[in-house]
């Protein structure tokens, strides 16, 4: 208080010692007030600010809690879209499979086919061109005539 009071003296605020020492005490009470006022204030806000802290704690909690199922409900989603992917796929695969099979088959049925029509057909062939072919008669009986040598190098008129 003493420095304060020779400050309020040395600045011409007070004129004599008494008056400076009673305003330097006034504003050190005052000061103490407002120290006061403002440690009592400070201490509800930091209470304010605390319970602001534990809602919002609360509230993440909560938030991340949600997050978390919501994480978890779409994993368990995805799982059992993956499953059936793999279905699919191992379907697709079957599918595939079995129609390389029944192309096989089909195309060796054909094949099968196609030789047997062309063996037909050849047989019938030679069976029509065997039927066609006219044998020439044979006589069992042969007379001179049949084989004389003029009838078989004939050399201009007779």
């Amino acid at each position: 208080m003493g420095e304060i009071s020779k400050e309020l003296k040395k600045h011409g605020l007070a004129e004599d010692s008494e008056e400076a020492m009673k305003k330097a005490e006034n504003i050190i009470l005052d000061n103490d007030k407002e120290f006061y006022v403002s440690q009592k204030e400070m201490k509800e806000n930091i209470k304010k600010a605390e319970n602001c802290c534990v809602d919002a704690n609360t509230e993440i909690r909560k938030v991340t809690v949600q997050f978390n199922d919501k994480i978890a409900a779409m994993e368990s989603q995805i799982g059992l879209v993956r499953d059936k992917v793999n279905e699919i796929i191992a379907k697709l695969n079957d599918v595939e499979s079995k129609l390389n099979s029944q192309d096989r088959q089909e195309i060796q049925a054909t094949l099968v086919a196609a030789n047997t029509e062309v063996r037909e057909k050849q047989e019938e062939k030679q069976e029509a061109e065997s039927k066609t072919k006219v044998k020439p008669e044979v006589k069992k009986e042969y007379s001179s005539d049949d084989v004389s040598v003029d009838k078989m190098f004939y050399s201009g008129n007779k």
